[in-house]
């Protein structure tokens, strides 16, 4: 059969065509995803193999010679680029060379003996037997190299292959059968459908699979986006270790978990953030020696640690993990450098095998958690050797005055008990706390002479003591930990400010004077009041101060901060007598 002659065989021609174009479209999209090569140099392939088809449809008319040229031609072609994608498979890319040569020489010899020796036969069967065998090839070494031989698309690419190398190959027998032709050409179609068919799957499978890892890579760089903006704005260790447990909670649907640091010895852990456990438990957990527990083996080995059936296995918490019912347990190392902080232990009540991508995210995590907590500490000692060389500076302020030794203190130990009786955060709480000790630094600018002056102070020392609080906030504005979200500065700066407006060095009032400032207003007044001072030798009362600030509550004091102290001090004195 040299052209089509019926109407059948037409479209038994045409449909292997389609077919073929189908799965050139298909590998083509499949190289589009992950630019694999191999499947570059298929898609060319199949394309030809596509156009072999298309020569037998639109050959009518055309001189034989040139119908056969152009066949074979292609067919050369497809199998020079099948040899291309063999050579890929088995990583012998320096072998492409000798598949052009081949090629280029096949091409050459069909040519010839087609135009000179007018033995198209001979030229087509060549050709037929060169596709077919590199056909049957790719099927079986595409079948040797593929990573996952049990899935069953590649099982149907490698079929599909062998199936259209070995149909070429029986060519030459059955090309002579003349009822067979299109039948011959439908078995073409249908062995290239179901390599068609196999890629599809393959292609579909690798979509899902991309698109799962690309979600898994939005989760973990929104874990890791957590993590660094939450390290980057918040101050406090804790905020950070709650906020990463609570990420990695969402991020890997655990049901429980805890964050664990190292001790100064090295020799035991102590909890420092907790998820999903019982009081009880906590209460356990709260501090252990590295023996015979999960997370002493992670912080020993320097390596995740997994335990996928945590009820079988020893542990000094067995009875503690048979409880809370956590079947499988993932211990992540906390590391800055070579240096190991603490751990991460999350648990699950159902039977876990974290994958790969997991276990990447949760070693991500503890390293970036590790160095946040190493420069945390670093930090925090700073804060504390810092804080520690100006209340140095400011108990050499009091100590030049014997009436107003450990002013500072009480001032602060009043201000901190109004606070919490007002629920005030934490975090503000030691603002306070840090404000009251550093309230009268800038005292230590202002003149012995004045400080201990007896009498009424003039007009110019008064302006030079009102200074004090400004001189305070010049001292203390180097330290960078004390700018930002930070009110000590504010507080410092408005302690001397009142309710009224008549206060300085600002003349702010009510809402305008910071809440911290305020309560430091009350704690600082009431402790004057009872102590004795150069200006005045007599303390009042405890009594007498209370009815003070009463008196003055809504013109120099607020007055729900006055209610605040005074129903604290209450407490303070009840809880006194009963001891």
């Amino acid at each position: 059969m040299e052209y089509v002659s019926n109407y059948f065989l037409y479209n038994a021609i045409t449909l292997d065509f389609a077919v073929k174009a189908v799965a050139a479209a298909v590998i083509f999209l499949t190289y589009h995803e992950n630019r694999n090569r191999l499947f570059f140099y298929w898609t060319i392939a199949w394309i030809f193999f596509a156009l072999t088809a298309f020569v037998g449809v639109t050959a009518k008319g055309l001189p034989i010679n040139l119908y056969l040229i152009i066949r074979n031609v292609f067919l050369i072609t497809t199998t020079v680029f099948f040899y291309f994608g063999i050579c890929d498979l088995i990583n012998k890319k320096k072998l492409k060379r000798f598949g052009i040569f081949l090629g280029a020489a096949l091409a050459l010899f069909v040519i010839v003996n087609i135009l000179f020796l007018h033995d198209g036969q001979i030229s087509s069967l060549i050709v037929q037997l060169v596709t077919g065998s590199s056909l049957v090839l790719c099927g079986i070494l595409f079948f040797h190299f593929t990573l996952n031989k049990t899935l069953f698309y590649n099982k149907l690419i490698s079929l599909g292959f062998i199936l259209i190398g070995l149909h070429n190959l029986d060519y030459p027998l059955l090309r002579h059968i003349n009822w067979f032709v299109p039948y011959g050409f439908l078995l073409c179609a249908f062995f290239s459908a179901i390599f068609a068919l196999g890629m599809i799957m393959r292609s579909t499978s690798e979509m899902r699979r991309q698109r799962k890892t690309n979600l898994e890579n939005i989760r973990e760089l929104a874990t890791l986006y957590t993590l660094t903006s939450t390290v980057c704005r918040s101050k406090k260790l804790d905020q950070i270790l709650y906020t990463v447990l609570d990420s990695l909670f969402r991020t890997l649907r655990m049901d429980n978990g805890l964050i664990y640091l190292l001790d100064k010895k090295g020799t035991s852990v102590q909890l420092k953030a907790h998820r999903g456990f019982s009081k009880s438990t906590i209460d356990l957990l709260r501090t252990h020696p590295l023996e015979n527990s999960f997370a002493g083996k992670a912080i020993k080995k320097n390596k995740i640690f997994v335990v996928e059936n945590a009820k079988k296995k020893d542990s000094v918490f067995k009875k503690q993990i048979i409880e809370e019912n956590i079947n499988c347990i993932v211990s992540v190392p906390l590391r800055s450098g070579t240096k190991v902080l603490g751990v991460i232990e999350l648990g699950s009540r159902e039977f876990r095998k974290l994958s790969a991508h997991d276990m990447r995210l949760l070693e991500s995590v503890g390293n970036e958690l590790g160095v946040a907590i190493d420069n945390k500490q670093l930090a925090e000692n700073l804060e504390k050797v810092y804080l520690s060389t100006i209340l140095t500076l400011t108990d050499m302020v009091e100590a030049k005055d014997h009436y107003t030794r450990s002013h500072s203190d009480e001032v602060s130990r009043f201000a901190v008990m109004t606070a919490k009786e007002m629920n005030l955060p934490e975090e503000k709480i030691d603002q306070i706390r840090i404000a009251a000790q550093l309230h009268d630094l800038g005292k230590i600018a202002v003149s012995d002479l004045i400080l201990l002056k007896e009498g009424k102070l003039t007009d110019e020392e008064w302006k030079e003591v009102k200074k004090h609080p400004e001189k305070a906030v010049e001292i203390l504005k180097p330290l960078h930990f004390l700018h930002g979200d930070n009110d000590v500065l504010e507080y410092i700066r408005s302690h001397h400010e009142r309710y009224d407006g008549k206060g300085y060095p600002n003349g702010y009032k009510e809402d305008q004077i910071k809440l911290g400032a305020r309560i430091m207003a009350v704690a600082d007044s009431y402790h004057a009041m009872i102590s004795a001072r150069p200006y005045r030798k007599k303390a009042m009362t405890v009594e007498e101060a209370r009815e003070e600030l009463k008196k003055n509550a809504g013109k120099q004091f607020d007055p729900d901060v006055v209610d605040a102290f005074l129903k604290a001090l209450g407490k303070v004195e009840e809880n006194l007598k009963n001891n």
